[in-house]
């Protein structure tokens, strides 16, 4: 009877020592999302929070430390020996961050804060809980994807869009962009069917923006009358919809610069139904 209350008595204490200890673990707290999208000349702000039972005695003296892409792009750490002030790590943080004016700080006790970002500040941030022992990949880090936009959508159509056969379906989008000369690429926007590969037709820069149906249109919205058309900025218009007219369209806002995974689109299903 005593060896079983004590073997009892034992295995709760173990499971009470677990407990704890995991409650204790230094850990993120709270995190950004996946991917952080911001408009070019704003500000962009990474969530991070932690926990810590005991900062002097589990932290390294230089954590939590905030990086670009990897731990040889330190943008800075929390220094010990300041009171876990953010201070910059100036010889491997980007020098855009820093000149001709540093525009990286820290607010609470984890947030990475870029003021004014540029295309150039998209990319991958980290934070990472640098602990006073241990290796460096058993250590608590978080990466969120910055992605910096300079034009977006400012109205998209829903999901999907069910026409009638024979009527016109409209899909109404809009955008916004500060400088479409500067920022937007010379056929931009694109119009596409399913995939960039079927492009209906672009908005041509060297003639005012005029909308032009590229070769790669389908041949049934050309033929035998066209039915394609945009209005306004950016609302692709076609007339006497078909049933094979169903399936995908998108716009594109197709930029000068930066990856095309990056740039804004949108995209929605056309169900034509019968009569």
């Amino acid at each position: 009877m005593t060896r079983g209350l004590h073997a009892g008595m034992y295995s709760c204490l173990v499971l009470f020592l677990l407990v704890k200890s995991s409650d204790a673990a230094v850990r993120f707290t709270k995190q950004p999302g996946s991917k952080l999208y911001v408009l070019k000349g704003h500000t962009a702000k990474f969530t991070w929070d932690y926990h810590v039972d005991n900062i002097n005695i589990e932290f390294d003296s230089q954590s939590p430390r905030w990086y670009y892409h990897n731990d040889s792009y330190v943008i800075g750490y929390g220094d010990a020996f300041l009171n876990w002030k953010f201070i910059i790590d100036t010889s491997t943080c980007p020098a855009r961050l820093l000149t001709p004016t540093i525009r990286v700080s820290v607010e609470g006790k984890a947030t990475l804060v870029i003021t004014n970002v540029t295309l150039a500040d998209s990319g991958t941030y980290g934070c990472r809980l640098v602990l006073s022992s241990g290796l460096p990949i058993s250590m608590p880090t978080s990466q969120a994807q910055l992605i910096v936009e300079v034009a977006r959508f400012t109205n998209v159509p829903a999901n999907k869009l069910y026409v009638v056969k024979g009527e016109t379906a409209k899909f109404t989008w809009e955008y916004h962009v500060d400088n479409i000369n500067t920022e937007f690429d010379s056929r931009s926007p694109r119009w596409y069917f399913h995939s960039l590969s079927s492009m209906i037709g672009y908005a041509d820069a060297f003639d005012g923006r005029k909308f032009r149906i590229d070769r790669t249109c389908p041949a049934r919205l050309r033929t035998p009358t066209v039915r394609v058309s945009v209005e306004d900025k950016a609302t692709l218009v076609i007339k006497n919809v078909t049933m094979v007219d169903s399936g995908t369209y998108g716009c594109l806002l197709f930029l000068l610069s930066g990856y095309l995974h990056s740039m804004p689109t949108s995209e929605v299903e056309l169900i034509v139904t019968g009569k």
